[in-house]
This record gives structure tokens, sequence and C-alpha cells, in this order.
């Protein structure tokens, strides 16, 4: 994967987990082992 995808990757991700937060769903079955 070149590095423009990766960031945009990571971007995406960290959007994505801070929108489960906010929402209250914290519990998800997906959680990364790094959060």
């Amino acid at each position: 994967m070149s590095p423009s995808l990766y960031l945009a990757y990571l971007f995406l991700n960290c959007r994505y987990w801070y929108h489960v937060r906010q929402r209250g769903f914290s519990s998800s079955p997906a959680v990364p082992s790094w959060q």
C-alpha cells in the first residue's frame, strides 16, 4: 500500500472511531487492538 493511501486509511479510521465514541457505541465488536 502506498504511503498516501495508508495515511488516508488512518485518517478515515480515526474519524470513524471518533464518531463511534461520540455516539456512545463504546463496546463495538470490531475494536482495533491499539485502542
